[in-house]
């Protein structure tokens, strides 16, 4: 048997895995870029809102040392063994991080295994510091990073025996994000989502809205019904395509899901999330859909078998449409409605969240089996030992990949009452070690519930030594570069970019909008009234030139924020208007004020200055530090990624 028919049984995906790796070296470009210019403003220990808190690594003895270490494993407490303090340890971390996800964009010699250890490690290590300003992307980035370790060739660019085993087990993280994304929001009995009007609703209260998200509201009510149930198919019933053992299922499943995800990107700025999501839709294809084939017999078949194949599941798709969902045209209006109850919903849920480990199992059973049987690194090995050694070694990272999806049952489990395991032993083994680590994590947390309306936090400041709450014209605001919370501002395209304080300022007004959750704002008003340049810089690059002088007080106020009727668009200077609510979120306070002490009080900040060692090193990072401030976050993300892309499109052609 020739190694072409040897491959015909089990897929050859090495453009493939290099394909993924460098696009998670480009979003991890992106991550530590996006970390490092807002970093500042965000944890530093003089402008920082919650200044990163490390503990050092105690101990006299060495296994003391190290047993303090696997408590919380962070770069940070490693560097401070070399005398660095908090805040330039956090800079070096990102600045070593942006240089080997630069090296491992533009070239596949940096994919390998060691590489992605240690950008997972110092992602890690700034992920553990985030606090507040975790996001859910974050964690998708480190359980599909992990992945990456595994997947990634050790030194050589060959074939990896178990590259096609991982490929699964990443098609599996992909499964539960996806599908968790669609259970929690029918499961929620949030009634936007149970009537079809949610896409709507989710056009106007987005996080960071684009200014298509404007125009994409306006769209008629039937055609956005139409568009949320597509979404409900394409998180609930195209992610079981997956594993499917036909390869143009997966095919027709990539290319459906693509759409959604550019669909998302264009209207809204999640930072690099959708990118990851995109970066992991390639396991779906193998070498084979990117290399043209020479005409043989037979392929005129085959392609008509994937036609026919991609017609029938189209055609399938559309009998489950019709069949929980009732569209209408009546009277020149198109509408729809779901014809099934919440516990049949909830009943199916609970079979579907039973079912899906177990097929991602059977799947990577599967491949394992038939790279046993037809893997050129097992099959063209000679004798029995050297055979067996490889075979052993497969199956070591096979039970990993296993050990994986079972560990990730737990968080999957949540999604229904009758399935959640975390009063069990692995239920607390996910809680000590999984979940501690950042291995497997749980999703769709904020997507339970459908905003009615977008409320925003805006932040006015005045120059008046006594203001008048009663005066609105004695309030000025600052400039907001991502949130509608300025007038007469358009909403840019972030890209990959990802603005970790605007997030944080959308899930502040959520959930009651409790100032006791959001404290850190305290420390932030604190900054803008010293004129922070670092806190300035954090809502907008344009506050840095108009505030000359620091106000005197600053308040934060409720906004109610609604698009503009379509037909003045073209009338008003922006798309969208907005209303001053009565009630305000933190009254005016100045430094001198006694509840802004109490409420930064409470933050429990340490007041212990850190011994700043490496004076040339702390200055080359002051002088890094004042040319990046030149820049907005967008365009500078943006500008390295495309430049990385054409010095990588240029070492091709040589």
């Amino acid at each position: 048997m020739s190694d072409t028919e040897k491959m015909s049984i089990l897929s050859n995906v090495i453009v493939t895995r290099n394909l993924i790796l460098r696009c998670f070296a480009g979003i991890y470009l992106c991550a530590f870029l996006s970390f490092y210019i807002q970093c500042e403003g965000l944890f530093s220990h003089v402008d920082g809102i919650l200044p990163a808190q490390v503990e050092p690594i105690r101990g006299k003895l060495f296994h003391d040392k190290l047993m303090s270490f696997i408590d919380q494993p962070n770069w940070i407490r490693i560097l401070k063994l070399a005398s660095f303090a908090t805040f330039p340890s956090i800079e070096l971390i990102c600045l070593s991080g942006i240089l080997l996800s630069f090296f491992a964009f533009v070239t596949t010699k940096f994919c390998i295994t060691p590489i992605f250890v240690l950008l997972w490690t110092f992602f890690y290590s700034l992920v553990d510091i985030a606090s507040d300003f975790h996001h859910q992307s974050d964690d998708l980035l480190l359980e599909a990073g992990l992945v990456c370790i595994l997947l990634a060739p050790m030194f050589s660019k060959r074939y990896g025996i178990s590259d096609n085993v991982m490929l699964v087990l990443m098609k599996w993280v992909l499964f539960r994000f996806l599908f968790t994304s669609g259970a929690v929001k029918l499961a929620s009995g949030c009634p936007h989502w149970w009537n079809l009007t949610a896409m709507k609703h989710h056009m106007l209260t987005l996080p960071l809205p684009t200014n298509l998200a404007f125009y994409s509201y306006y769209l008629s009510d039937g055609y956005l019904k139409l568009i949320t149930i597509f979404v409900h198919l394409s998180e609930l019933l195209v992610p079981w395509f997956f594993f499917a053992p036909i390869r143009s299922l997966r095919i027709f499943a990539f290319y459906w899901l693509l759409f959604l995800q550019l669909c998302i990107i264009a209207t809204g700025n999640y930072g690099y999330l959708n990118f990851i999501i995109i970066a992991m839709m390639f396991s779906l294809l193998d070498d084979s859909h990117f290399k043209s084939r020479e005409t043989e017999y037979g392929v005129s078949y085959r392609k008509i078998f994937s036609f026919v194949l991609t017609l029938a599941t189209v055609f399938f798709i559309i009998i489950i449409t019709m069949k929980y969902y009732q569209i209408t045209w009546q009277d020149g209006k198109l509408d729809a409605q779901i014809l099934f109850t919440k516990q049949q919903y909830m009943d199916m849920l609970r079979q579907m969240i039973k079912f899906s480990p177990f097929i991602a199992t059977i799947a990577i059973i599967n491949v394992f089996l038939q790279s046993c049987i037809s893997h050129p690194n097992i099959s063209n090995t000679r004798g029995f030992f050297s055979k067996l050694s490889k075979i052993v070694h497969l199956l070591a990272l096979t039970l990993v990949a296993i050990s994986l999806i079972g560990c990730s049952t737990v968080p999957h489990g949540k999604l229904h009452p009758d399935t959640n395991i975390m009063n069990t032993t692995i239920g607390q083994a996910y809680e000590e070690v999984f979940q501690k680590y950042h291995i497997v994590h749980e999703y769709g947390l904020h997507l339970r519930k459908m905003r009615s309306e977008r409320l925003e936090l805006g932040i006015q400041y005045t120059d008046i030594e006594k203001p008048d709450k009663s005066k609105p014209k004695q309030w000025k605001e600052f400039d907001v570069t991502y949130r509608p919370a300025n007038l007469n501002h358009s909403m840019p395209y972030a890209g990959p970019f990802f603005s970790r304080i605007d997030f944080r300022f959308y899930e502040a007004v959520g959930k009651g909008a409790k100032l006791e959750k959001n404290l850190w704002l305290a420390n932030f008003i604190k900054n803008l009234l010293r004129n922070s340049r670092a806190a300035l810089s954090l809502l907008g690059r344009e506050n840095l030139s108009k505030m000359k002088m620091p106000p005197k007080f600053i308040r934060v106020a409720f906004m109610r924020v609604s698009y503009v009727p379509n037909d003045d668009s073209k009338k008003n200077a922006g798309l969208y208007t907005r209303k001053i609510l009565n009630t305000e979120y933190i009254p005016p306070m100045s430094l001198t004020s006694q509840e802004l002490t109490d409420l930064i009080k409470n933050l429990k900040i340490p007041k212990k200055k850190e011994k700043e060692t490496y004076p040339k090193v702390l200055e080359t990072l002051k002088q890094l530090r004042i040319f990046v401030d030149a820049f907005d976050g967008h365009l500078l993300v943006n500008g390295i990624l495309v430049a990385s892309f054409m010095i990588m499109m240029r070492l091709r052609r040589r």
